[in-house]
């Protein structure tokens, strides 16, 4: 049987007024989410992100997800195919803590050549929508000069909000300990882990 394991640190729900300036615009309200949407008023809308997200719930923290197949291999080549299955995983792994899209409130993507990220942007968006759905969290796209499996051109961390009673007890998951359909990054690289 899986293990599941219990974090021992658990973000406690709050209210909180939003920040000096900022507003929650009415073209972002969504009711079936905890998340709001903050974007400072004379401001232009943002496209394809938010500038903010504030919510209340059960924080999940989907850890760096690469285009690993169910085998913990890197098949996919080039950015698009690496980020379709990076977002795949991100997707799976927070349907695992009882979580969807929608209540993702930052995502974070690492690549390693952001003029080739510019260069695909229409095509990344039209398979984070694919995926992902018109949901836009507040958003961090980042060079780096390297990641941890060699193969892999893009990694993708989120952050999410389930709702006040919604989704499950915060856990540690982990889908190779939870049934899950692939391996974690470090596992399937060989490179081992730091977690308990």
């Amino acid at each position: 049987m899986p293990e599941t394991i219990r974090l021992s640190v658990i973000a406690t729900p709050g209210t909180r007024p939003p920040a000096r300036g900022f507003e929650s615009h009415p073209r972002h309200a969504d009711k079936t989410t905890p998340l709001r949407k903050i974007d400072p008023a004379k401001w232009p809308s943002p496209r394809g992100y938010s500038h903010a997200v504030a919510g209340t719930g059960t924080f999940v923290f989907v850890g760096g997800q690469i285009a690993t197949d169910n085998a913990g291999r890197v098949k996919s080549v080039g950015l698009v195919a690496q980020a379709r299955q990076a977002l795949r995983n991100v997707r799976t792994v927070l349907a695992e803590a009882g979580g969807s899209p929608e209540h993702i409130a930052q995502m974070t993507w690492h690549v390693l050549d952001i003029d080739h990220y510019r260069a695909r942007l229409r095509e990344l968006g039209a398979i984070y929508r694919e995926i992902m759905g018109s949901h836009n969290p507040a958003m961090v796209i980042v060079e780096v000069s390297a990641l941890l499996e060699p193969a892999a051109l893009v990694e993708i961390a989120a952050t999410a909000i389930l709702p006040v009673g919604g989704g499950s007890s915060p856990v540690c998951v982990h889908p190779a300990l939870s049934g899950g359909a692939f391996p974690a990054t470090a596992e399937a690289s060989g490179y081992g882990t730091a977690s308990p």
